[in-house]
């Protein structure tokens, strides 16, 4: 068996039919192609076909490239007989396996690259003249002239790229027009397709080269300008931080109140500290006047405040935080906007501090300033604590303004806390005898009410300013804390082991009856449970 190629058009007319010899068989229009195909949507070397043995393999040579099996080769790619390659839009060429004797009709002969003959455009027109003379005659390819200069009494073809000029003086050559025995005959020839072509592809990638060159020089600039503008301008930072140490500790320090701090049983309050930080203690208050960021280039106020009255006895934690907010804004000779309050929170741990928040701004000395007011009690205290940053500055020094824990409290600051807002209840010897006795008792189910009744009788002891039953009644009230502390505990566990069986009924039960226990809107432990967070 053997390898032959066969070129039809549309028509189904068979163009060429040739023997495929083992190597490369070049196709194309180039008269050095071992199958020419003479179509205009033929390149000079279009294709080539390898064969080994009973292997062969077809690679795409131009840029107008060849189709096979539907799609557009680009690479090199296996072949076997009786596949199709499409060239152009109206060729076809078939790879078969067949017999050379059943073959031989259809072959059509193709002179070897060395034989082919010039066409006739590649031989300049000729004309006689007195003594052999050749008339130059004038031929142009793009981007160069193809010609050949000779004297003598012959005729010589060209070669197709250049120019060569040569004189020969004989007898045979009869003068020219000035007398000279010399004559300059110039031959010239019209360049082929394929060479045109490859002039063209020669100039395309050279410009292609000099606009990639061109674009990797003005990026490189561009990036050398950007490292530059960003060495002297470094980004603002989108959230303000904590100022840092030279070691990479934060800078903090902490101020206490008057007569309180967690030594003495109260709480501490924290800052972010700068050299050129002011802090102000009075009787009643601290204000902080310190600043933010990498820099410490937004300035940051921070005032805590305390105030006594035994009016706040009977105000609850809603009704305190808006009483100060009508004060300060008929006080203060700064114009307030409130934004709304915030859901109840808690400072600490445990039972912790429960406290309600409200954002605002106001404009002092034409400064508009924005900030978070965080209001909390303790008996007849009323603490509020304050974070403001610059107007402009709020959008970055929010998170600091939100986040920040600046106060530390003493365990026994949050054990002992309460607040007013309830009843007041009389207070006596055999009622707080009964409330021992009930505590004994670690009924879950009574210390709602035992809170209630101890809180009902402290504010009492405040008013009447009975020290002997307020210090016996805080004792009961820190025993009461510890028995919630337990039953919580236990419906932890119980929850948990219910989560883990996946028995949601049996967690709906506990979830209920735990608020029989935790029913009071102040005591985290109720609040975490409400919101089913363990």
């Amino acid at each position: 068996m053997a390898f032959f190629l066969k070129i039809v058009d549309t028509t189904g007319k068979d163009l060429v039919v040739q023997k495929l010899e083992p190597g490369e068989t070049l196709v194309g229009r180039s008269r050095t192609a071992t199958v020419r195909v003479d179509n205009a949507e033929v390149s000079g070397k279009h294709f080539v076909i390898r064969l080994a043995g009973e292997t062969a393999s077809v690679e795409n040579l131009s840029t107008a490239g060849i189709i096979m099996d539907g799609r557009i080769l680009y690479e090199r790619a296996p072949l076997s007989p009786g596949q199709e390659i499409q060239i152009g839009s109206s060729l076809k060429c078939i790879f078969l396996s067949a017999d050379e004797k059943e073959m031989e009709q259809f072959l059509t002969p193709v002179p070897a690259a060395a034989a082919v003959a010039p066409s006739p455009a590649d031989v300049p027109p000729q004309s006689d003249t007195a003594g052999g003379e050749d008339t130059p005659v004038a031929g142009a390819a793009e981007g160069g002239s193809a010609a050949g200069t000779e004297t003598g009494t012959g005729t010589d073809t060209g070669t197709a790229t250049g120019t060569d000029t040569g004189t020969d003086t004989g007898s045979g050559t009869p003068n020219d027009s000035t007398g000279s025995k010399n004559t300059q005959v110039q031959k010239t020839r019209v360049a082929t397709p394929e060479e045109i072509l490859y002039i063209k592809h020669q100039r395309v990638a050279m410009r292609r080269r000099r606009t990639v060159l061109r674009v990797l020089i003005f990026l490189l600039l561009c990036g050398v300008l950007t490292w530059f503008w960003l060495q002297k301008s470094p980004p603002d930072e989108r959230v303000l931080s904590w100022p840092k140490l030279e070691n990479g500790k934060f800078s903090t320090k902490f101020a206490v109140l008057p007569g309180g701090g967690v030594a003495n049983g109260s709480f501490n309050l924290y800052y972010p500290y700068w050299s050129n930080t002011q802090v102000k203690i009075s009787e009643a208050e601290i204000l902080i006047n310190t600043f933010l960021g990498d820099t410490g280039a937004v300035p940051f106020n921070i005032l805590l405040q305390r105030t006594v009255s035994l009016d706040f006895l009977n105000h609850d934690l809603q009704t305190a935080i808006q009483q100060w907010m009508t004060e300060v804004s008929q006080a203060d000779e700064s114009s307030w906007s409130f934004e709304g309050v915030w859901p109840l929170a808690f400072f600490g741990s445990d039972n912790g501090i429960p406290y309600l928040s409200v954002a605002y701004t106001r404009s002092q000395d034409e400064v508009p300033w924005a900030g978070i007011a965080r209001i909390f009690r303790q008996a007849e205290a009323r603490y509020v604590l304050r974070l403001e940053a610059p107007l402009n500055e709020k959008a970055r020094a929010g998170h600091v303004m939100q986040n920040a824990q600046l106060l530390r409290f003493n365990p026994v600051f949050v054990s002992s806390h309460w607040e007013g807002g309830t009843k007041a209840v009389p207070c006596s010897w055999e009622r707080i005898q009964s409330i021992q006795n009930a505590l004994r008792q670690d009924s879950p189910g009574r210390l709602v009410d035992l809170e209630l009744t101890i809180k009902g009788m402290l504010i009492q002891s405040r008013l009447n300013n009975d020290n002997v039953h307020y210090q016996l009644l805080m004792e009961q009230f820190q025993l009461l804390r510890l028995a919630q502390q337990r039953v919580y505990n236990l419906f932890k566990i119980k929850i948990t082991n219910a989560r883990l069986d996946q028995d949601q009924q049996r967690m709906a039960a506990l979830l209920q009856d735990s608020l029989a226990v935790f029913s009071l809107s102040d005591d985290k432990r109720y609040h975490e449970i409400r919101n089913n967070r363990w």
